[in-house]
């Protein structure tokens, strides 16, 4: 494994413990999926989602929760102080 490949692993390890032990940010991303796929069903105007479209559907959900639990990470940091190194 490369280095940074190291330490992608040990920082997302870090946050991951984290989340597990407080569950602080989980019913918001799982709320959001809720959303999301209720947003989707009906702006897609579409009874069932099946294939490439609910492929589609997942990542972008997945990836907008992902930019959720993102922004509370670098929220958590600044107040923590760890940007100042």
């Amino acid at each position: 494994m490369t280095p940074s490949r190291t330490a992608f692993a040990a920082i997302l390890g870090k946050y991951l413990r984290a989340e597990l032990r407080t569950l602080q940010s989980l019913p918001a991303m799982a709320l959001f999926a809720v959303t999301a796929f209720v947003i989707f069903r009906f702006g897609l105007n579409r009874t069932h989602l099946s294939g490439s479209l609910a492929a589609g559907v997942l990542w972008a959900t997945v990836l907008f929760a992902a930019v959720l639990r993102i922004s509370r990470v670098f929220v958590a940091e600044r107040e923590g102080g760890g940007f100042d190194a």
